[in-house]
């Protein structure tokens, strides 16, 4: 495997920072934590101008269909500025599973706007576990007249506001020992009978919600793929967006070293500045040695994903690390500041708030871990048997 990037890699990272740097200031992303949507029209709209939204999609629906390491290229710059957009929900979420799962009338439907920026969709599968794999979906879908009544909670749906569908993953039959079985695919509109969609409040002050269904009606147009046979080909796709997650963590995590060493060079104590203080050292070192060391998780992960491989593990490891390095970061960087550090006016203070709640998010660490160990225990049965 060459970790190197490609030219046109470098040339998405190049053109990333440049537009992000410009567009996307820390003043602008203070404005957007106040704005009921929580994403900016206008730069949706140039980002999809640029491509960005159209990187995963196939090229027959308007796309790029580029590899998972083009992805999380991307997502690593918009970390880098704390970018609030729903690109992870609807491009890569909701987006693939629409291209891998979808009827030809909802590819050309949903897709080609997808691509040109004109459609926010939002997908819903975490619930009360902390995880967003099958064993977690408790939200049931029912067959009725042709369709499927839907009834179940979810939680933390970003941009559920802001979406004009959301994608529920809720389970019509039964479970089976793995937790996959009976998985159904359903498009909903958050606007429909018996939706509740109840933004919360959360430490990085982004749009989070809760999404109540209560005997919700689904046309069967709006069913995405076969009812209990689409865990196979979604868990890929969510795969790919955790990944892109984790590379927007990283992202996040080298601003924040670079910050707090930028600052422990120009603040003075003592007769002299605080990053000659070995314990200052320490800390910024170690901060290198996790972001390295999360580069190259992240990396491989996406390599075997666009092989067709199994990365499962890959995967778990990429979150567990990207989780921990951004919290690492953040927090000792604003350490590092001192009180300041946890003041709104300094910038470290967005990484701070975002670097505890993103470890969390796409699945919390227990939720890795557990995948990490099956994965393991897994592939020592499999050498045993061999």
């Amino acid at each position: 495997m060459n970790l190197d990037l490609t030219p046109e890699q470098e040339e998405i990272l190049t053109v990333a920072r440049r537009f992000l740097e410009k567009e996307c200031s820390l003043t602008v992303v203070t404005a957007l934590e106040k704005d009921p949507l929580g994403y900016s029209a206008k730069l949706w709209a140039e980002m999809a101008g640029l491509g960005w939204l159209a990187l995963p999609i196939p090229e027959a629906y308007g796309g790029s269909e580029l590899a998972t390491v083009d992805v999380v290229t991307l997502a690593r710059e918009m970390g880098r500025v704390v970018l609030p957009s729903p690109f992870i929900p609807t491009v890569l979420l909701a987006g693939g599973a629409l291209a891998a799962l979808g009827d030809e009338e909802q590819k050309q439907h949903y897709l080609p706007r997808i691509a040109r920026g004109e459609a926010i969709l939002g997908f819903a599968v975490q619930e009360v576990d902390g995880g967003i794999g099958p064993r977690g979906v408790a939200a049931t879908a029912r067959v009725s007249d042709g369709g499927f009544v839907l009834n179940g909670r979810k939680r933390f749906v970003e941009f559920a506001a802001a979406s004009e569908r959301l994608m529920v993953v809720a389970r019509s039959g039964e479970a089976g020992p793995a937790g996959t079985g009976g998985l159904g695919l359903f498009l909903v509109d958050p606007r429909s009978p018996g939706v509740s969609v109840n933004p919360i409040q959360t430490l990085a002050r982004d749009r989070q919600c809760h999404v109540a269904l209560d005997n919700v009606r689904v046309a069967k147009s709006d069913v995405v793929g076969t009812p209990g046979q689409v865990w196979t080909a979604l868990e890929p796709v969510i795969q790919r967006a955790v990944l892109a997650f984790s590379a927007g963590m990283l992202g996040a995590s080298e601003r924040a070293q670079e910050l707090g060493k930028d600052y422990a060079c120009q603040r003075v104590q003592f007769g002299r500045p605080i990053a000659s203080f070995q314990v200052i050292q320490h800390y910024l070192a170690q901060m290198v040695i996790e972001n390295t060391a999360v580069e190259t998780l992240i990396y491989y992960a996406a390599w075997n994903l666009d092989k067709g491989n199994p990365a499962r593990a890959e995967v778990a490891r990429a979150k567990i690390g990207a989780g921990n390095a951004v919290k690492f970061a953040s927090s000792r960087s604003a350490e590092i500041y001192g009180g300041m550090g946890f003041v709104d006016e300094v910038d470290i203070s967005y990484y701070l708030r975002r670097g505890k709640q993103w470890q969390l998010q796409m699945g919390d660490p227990r939720y890795w871990e557990e995948v990490l160990i099956s994965a393991l225990f897994d592939r020592a049965e499999a050498l045993q048997t061999a």
